[in-house]
């Protein structure tokens, strides 16, 4: 093979070749991270995100060694010796920004399906916090073409005692005792269960680790370190209580640093209305994060409230939380509508961190079905101006959840839409958005659907999608796509699309669906994403709350699906 760890050195020293993923958890957006991909002849393209600007990074880089349990609560989890190991030291700029797209040339990674893997993992030191790594990601250099059937679902051998009768929603991944090895939070109706990694990628139930109150019903789920002491803390929204006829209090719960978790002694936020989404960033640039909470209606009471709104945060281990009252009256956020999920990153590249509000109107409140989503930039004191103008064409939709990613790697960030196609036909409605930036050579920070993308197709198999999931599923250094669906009508599909840039050897960008992915009819509202078995591809754990077309004994069950990509 001609690339030597010589020729690596050079592109790293030319570009800094970075890890990708977030610090701690994809939604605090404290820093996110692209690489790849790394085919002789393309653009080898790094792209690193944070809202932690002018700070020191440095980038951990191995060939020969796989990710393990990390020694330390510090250490990288690609577990090793940071005196020794190859380090390339770098420095975030004012905007939080370091990009760099090295040319390569035909061979520079030897023969073509080579099938090695590299190892990444990048650390920043921000002030005022302990020394934060990244998830590791592992590209394949001159990766060969995926295989259909990649994604094999093995829970029977890896989960607890009762995984196929949980009736689990929302799931979280994340390592919670910071032993390297990624554990899962799920969420029930009424319940909340820690499933612990015991290192090979089996699971015990230790839910006994969060006292979740007896009776207390859930609407969402975040793991997240909430007060940046490299501990990762869980979030759960109070869910409707039928008997009480209102939501129960959403709640923080902090992590004791042993992988315990206590109730928040300030409390958390009050939320008028059903809590369905937490997204959380430092949307005032202040160092700690904030919060915006997706809100549904809650139709049973006699003057529903369900406008969504934010929170800033005081930044203690215990953290306030105090309301921005402003954005909660913002013309485009109606009670009788509020939005169901918020995406957030940097669409114009400033620097700070926006949203994007996905809405949802099946009872036609305005005359006809669905509502318009929002696109709201911020100025980075956490106040929003409404540029919905600038999603081309903005359509009306029922939107349950939204990703915002760089599917083409041209260095700003795309959307993905969840919509329902069941009341508004998918040629009708707008799925993929393409940010004009970048490429395209328009404007940073405007969007004009791709109508042409096989994202826009749909059958009555996967007309309501409630979830999407942006992940590079086949390990070839670009984001792929899955999105959780409801099996309301026969034959419902779980959606699986691989970005055909990469190993497919097409165009980064066009997203290719995968027909042999499909696990069966079944409601599913979430998905979680990590190496959990520790042989450098991303597996993929997805619940199932219930059936409507399918078959009854399978519609409760949680999945494993392990990556044999590498």
């Amino acid at each position: 093979m001609s690339f030597s760890m010589q020729s690596l050195t050079h592109v790293v020293l030319a570009g800094a070749l970075l890890s990708s993923a977030a610090l701690a958890n994809a939604n605090d957006h404290r820093a996110e991270l692209r690489v790849g991909p790394l085919i002789g002849g393309e653009d080898l393209v790094v792209d690193f995100h944070t809202t932690y600007p002018n700070v020191l990074g440095a980038c951990v880089f191995d060939f020969a060694l796989a990710p393990n349990v990390s020694t330390g609560p510090y250490d990288p989890i690609l577990g090793i010796d940071l005196l020794t190991s190859t380090i390339i030291f770098r420095v975030v700029d004012s905007t939080g920004r370091d990009r760099a797209v090295v040319p390569t040339s035909a061979g520079d990674y030897g023969p073509v399906g080579i099938g090695v893997v590299a190892h990444f993992q990048y650390l920043i030191a921000p002030p005022g916090s302990a020394l934060l790594a990244s998830n590791v990601v592992s590209v394949e250099l001159e990766p060969t073409p995926v295989f259909p059937g990649f994604l094999v679902d093995d829970a029977n051998a890896r989960l607890p005692v009762g995984f196929d009768t949980l009736a689990a929603g929302p799931v979280a991944a994340g390592d919670l005792d910071k032993d390297g090895a990624v554990d899962f939070v799920l969420m029930t109706e009424d319940d909340v269960f820690i499933w612990m990694n015991d290192g090979t990628g089996n699971y015990t139930d230790e839910s006994s680790r969060l006292p979740w109150p007896s009776g207390a019903v859930t609407s969402a789920l975040t793991v997240i370190d909430v007060n940046k002491d490299s501990y990762l803390d869980i979030v759960v929204g109070g869910g409707f209580d039928d008997s009480l006829t209102l939501s129960q209090p959403d709640r923080l719960w902090i992590n004791d640093r042993t992988g315990n978790f206590a109730e928040n002694l300030n409390g958390f936020v009050a939320a008028a209305g059903l809590a369905q989404d937490f997204e959380f960033g430092d949307y005032d640039l202040d160092g700690d994060l904030d919060v915006a909470l997706g809100v549904g209606k809650e139709a049973h009471v006699s003057t529903p409230t369900g406008a969504a709104r934010l929170f800033l945060s005081d930044g203690a281990y215990y953290p306030t939380f105090t309301e921005v009252t402003s954005f909660s009256t913002m013309t485009w956020n109606d009670p009788e509508v509020g939005a169901l999920d918020f995406a957030a990153g940097d669409v114009d590249s400033d620097g700070d961190l926006d949203l994007v509000a996905s809405r949802v109107d099946t009872s036609a409140i305005d005359g006809t079905p669905g509502q318009t989503n929002v696109l709201l930039i911020n100025d980075g004191t956490a106040t929003f101006t409404d540029a919905s103008a600038s999603l081309s064409p903005n359509l009306d939709d029922n939107t349950q959840g939204a990703t915002l990613a760089d599917f083409d790697m041209d260095g700003d960030l795309d959307l993905v839409f969840a919509n329902s196609h069941a009341t508004i036909p998918g040629n009708v409605s707008g799925d993929y958005y393409i940010n004009q930036g970048g490429a395209q050579g328009g404007t940073e920070g405007t969007f004009v659907e791709d109508a042409a993308s096989e994202l826009e197709i749909s059958t009555p198999a996967d007309w309501i999608r409630l979830s999407t999931h942006a992940q590079d599923m086949d390990a070839d250094g670009d984001l792929d796509l899955v999105l959780t669906v409801h099996d309301l009508f026969a034959g419902a599909n779980q959606l699986l699309f691989l970005n055909d840039g990469g190993a497919q050897g097409g165009t980064l960008g066009v997203m290719k669906r995968q027909f042999w992915f499909n696990p069966g009819d079944f409601i599913s509202f979430g998905a979680a994403f990590a190496d959990i078995d520790l042989d450098g591809d991303i597996d993929m754990m997805q619940t199932a709350q219930g059936v409507i077309s399918g078959d009854p004994l399978l519609g409760d069950r949680v999945r494993l699906y392990i990556n044999g990509n590498l």
